[in-house]
Order: structure tokens, then sequence, then C-alpha cells
């Protein structure tokens, strides 16, 4: 199963395709008609050019054609070529156009396959994802959980949304964890909590919750059943399914006994799961102290690794957030140390360089006779006043070129940007976030909890410090992490 890549992928920055919505097919009386057409104009141009035969199409050493395959060669194919990470765009386009020429022969479970080939691929074919939606719902009931699960994968990570689809899938995964059998002569080891892995529940919930489909039913059926199977669940794969529920906004019931099990889980477990499981807790309305207590000190250890007194100079740059203010990233730059540029003569005699902070926080020196900002200017003209001008820019709007007639360098503020670390120190930001506004939850429960029971002993003060301390741990190493993003975040959090 792909979902390991899909997350990978989307955690390094994948793509935003757009939103395809499938929808309810329907038959056409003409589509016979517009099918002979091709075919004839097919073959009419294959007479000189052999469309479609051995000598077309990808020509990769080792492999075979992809259009010319039976169903079980294909699948076997596709196979191969996933696990040898091939990337070959015709062959995958081959692979689900030939898919989709085979998909009444062939077995729901193969196209469960070529799905998970393609998302491994990363390659997105809409007419597939469009066509096989029909024999989906028409043999749901043949699929295992784990193929259930590749499927809603696939189209959740490609964002193609079929409301029938997913309601067919909603009902067969709730017969399943409720052990309803469609015919008494199947198998019976795909039905029950014992057939349903907690990772593959993970992928369902994250599946649904994506793609934005709230089935109540089969949610509280993923309830049940991960709480059975709590003990041999690892922590992501409960956060995980958290994390869903509270973005579908559904009640996630749960006795003590299994948030003090999932406590025990937390420590050596990743800011990707610690982050979203605190906002998921506040969301789903969980007043556990211990369980927020666990995951903020987790929390603070994981933040404290990160922290700018004990990295380098140019670590501790590419770990600040790009919402980090300008001031901030010199100071760190240029800690410690002297910068002394030769200034550069002018016409009026030497003048002392000026370091300016562009957009993207590189900081670079300029003389005041290369600066862009001092948009005006004094030329004499002849004997009379001095007439401000505009200075001219290094580029020409009109004719789209460099403008080397400005005087100053070619291209002098471009500095190398990485779109993928962007967006890394971006999630970074994000997690920070999320634990602010989960560790709320833990000042709110406290509150409700001493209002509800107002006779009731408070806790000692040897109890009571541990969570004061984590909560100023955690804000002290957000602030440090975010410099002065987070003041306002720290006001209002600080009792």
């Amino acid at each position: 199963m792909a979902s390991d890549n899909s997350s990978s992928s989307q955690g390094q920055g994948a793509r935003v395709v757009p939103r395809y919505y499938i929808n309810a097919w329907e038959k056409n009386p003409y589509k016979w008609q517009h099918h002979k057409y091709h075919r004839v104009r097919q073959r009419h141009r294959g007479k000189w050019c052999y469309i479609g035969g051995p000598l077309s199409g990808v020509q990769l050493p080792g492999w075979p054609e992809p259009s010319l395959l039976p169903p079980r060669a294909l699948v076997d194919t596709a196979q191969r070529a996933q696990v040898e990470r091939l990337e070959d765009k015709v062959f995958w386009q081959q692979v689900a156009e030939r898919t989709v020429q085979l998909r009444d022969i062939m077995d729901v479970g193969d196209l469960a396959v070529i799905l998970d080939t393609l998302l491994t691929a990363n390659h997105r074919h809409t007419h597939l994802m469009k066509t096989i939606s029909r024999e989906l719902i028409e043999d749901v009931d043949k699929l295992s959980l784990v193929e259930a699960a590749v499927i809603l994968n696939a189209y959740a990570h490609f964002n193609c949304v079929s409301e029938l689809m997913l309601e067919a899938f909603a009902k067969h995964v709730t017969r399943l964890l409720r052990e309803q059998p469609y015919t008494t002569v199947e198998d019976t080891d795909r039905y029950g909590s014992m057939a349903a892995d907690p990772q593959t529940l993970a992928v369902l919930c994250k599946a649904f919750a994506s793609l934005h489909f709230k089935d109540s039913e089969m949610l509280k059926a993923v309830n049940s059943v991960l709480l059975e199977r709590i003990e041999e669940s690892a922590f992501g794969s409960v956060a995980e399914v958290l994390t869903a529920f509270a973005e579908l906004n559904e009640p996630f019931e749960a006795p003590i006994e299994f948030w003090m099990a999932l406590r025990d889980k937390v420590p050596g477990s990743q800011m990707r799961f610690l982050c979203p499981t605190m906002r998921a807790a506040q969301h789903l309305a969980v007043a556990e102290p211990a369980l927020y207590e666990a995951l903020g000190q987790e929390v603070v250890t994981s933040l404290q690794g990160l922290r700018p007194d004990t990295l380098p100079v140019e670590d501790t740059v590419s770990t600040m957030p790009a919402f980090a203010e300008p001031q901030l990233v010199s100071r760190l730059l240029y800690t410690g140390e002297e910068h002394h540029e030769e200034a550069v003569p002018s016409a009026d005699g030497p003048e002392e360089p000026r370091e300016e902070v562009d957009d993207s926080f590189q900081v670079v020196a300029v003389s005041q006779d290369q600066a862009v900002v001092d948009d005006v200017i004094e030329e004499e003209e002849g004997d009379g006043p001095a007439v401000p001008r505009k200075r001219r820019w290094w580029y020409n709007a009109v004719t789209r070129k460099m403008d080397s007639a400005s005087g100053g360098p070619e291209v002098p503020y471009f500095a190398p940007w990485n779109p993928d670390e962007r967006f890394r120190r971006n999630q970074r930001g994000a997690r920070v976030a999320q634990a602010l506004e989960g560790w709320d939850a833990l000042q709110r429960a406290v509150a409700d909890s001493a209002r509800s029971s107002p006779s009731a002993p408070g806790p000692p003060a040897s109890e009571g410090a541990p969570a004061k301390s984590v909560d100023e741990e955690l804000l002290d190493s957000a602030g440090a992490l975010n410099g002065c993003c987070f003041d306002f975040v720290t006001d209002i959090a600080r009792p």
C-alpha cells in the first residue's frame, strides 16, 4: 500500500492538483458512433504510420509495450515498474489507457493494484479515475479492507471526488468492520476488528477527510475497532485517525483507559504526529490533563533540539520560518562578525556602503549609487536648480529585458530559493501553531474541572508545577525558533 509514499511526497512539497468531480454515470446512446468514428480514423492512419503497433509508443530497453499486454501481464508489469521506480511519463500514460480498455474484464483487485502503481509514479489520469468508478461501485463487495484503503488513498491523492463511490465504499467498510457478511459461503477472515489493521484505518480516515466526505456510521465503526486494538496500534496511526475525526467534526468516544494507553505511546513520537494530536484533542474535547502533559513535554523536547543557541549560524537561519522578521535573521547571520565593505566612489566622493534586506531575507551590501530603493536623485541642469527625477530600475518592463542603462549591476538582488525548503519551514511553523492551539486545551480543561467540582481537593503543588513549567518551556521554545511572531501568543497564553 502506497500510503507512506503519498504522505512523504506531500511532506516534500507535492503539487496541489485541482479538484476533479466525477458525476454519476449516464448512458450515452451516441457513444458507439464516436467510438466507431475514432477507430476508423485510427486504423486509416495506421496504414502508413503504424499507430498502436509494436513499433510505436515507448521504447524502453527491457520493458514491454503496455498497450499490447493482456490484463494479468499488465498488472505484473506495472508492479515491477513500481518496485524499480520507473520514471517514464509515456509508459505510465499507456498503462492508464490500457487499463481503461481492459476495465470490463479486469478483476477489481487488479484495478486497485494499478491505482497504487500510478500513485507511486504520481501520474494523474482523470479519465481512468472517472471510468473505473462505475466498476468499483458495482464490485465493491469483492474488495478487502486494504484494497478499499488503497483505492481511496489514490482518489484522495489525485483529488478526484465521486460521491456515489464514496457512499458505496463507506457502506462496505461499515459492513466489514461490523462483521456483516454479504453471503454465508465467503471467507470470514476479512471481517471484524482482527482484519482491520490500525494503519489501514488511518489511511481510510485520512482519505475520507481529504475528500470532505463524512459518514457517521462508518466513523462509529472505526471508533469501536480502534478501542479494541489500541494496545497494538502505533501512535502515528491513532494520531491520524483522531485528526480525521476532528476535521470531519465527528465525536470520538473513548474511556480513560484509551487515553492513558495513548499517553504511554507518546515518548519518541514525531512532531508531525504530536502537534496535530494536540489540536485534535482540543477539537474533540478530550479532558485528560495527563495526555496533554505528555504531548506538551514531548513537543518541548523536540523543539529544544532546534534551539538557535545549540545550532550553527547557517543551520539556525535555515530553521527559521518564512514569516520570521528580517531583522531577526540579519542579527543571527551577523552575530559576532564584522563586515566591512569598501565604499564605491561616486561622482561627489566616496560614500559608505549600506545594508539592505530584500524580500527573500537575503542580506546584501550595496552602495548609495547602486541603491534602488532611493527612487529620487538630484541632477543639475546647467545653472538652474536641482531637478528631481526617478532612478531607472534594473529591469525594463517595456522591453522585458535587463536594463543595462541603469548604471547598476545586472542582477543585484537574486539569491538561490528552494521551494521545498520554504515549504518545510512553513510546515514547522504550522506545527508549532498547532501545538500552541492544542496546549490551550489543557488550560481550559483544568479550568472547567475546577468550576465543575469546587469542593474537590485541588492538585498538590508538586503536580501543578510540571504543567506550568511545560507551558512556559513550550512558549519559550516556540518564541526562540520563530522570533517575534509568537510574542502575542505568549502574552495571551501565559497565565
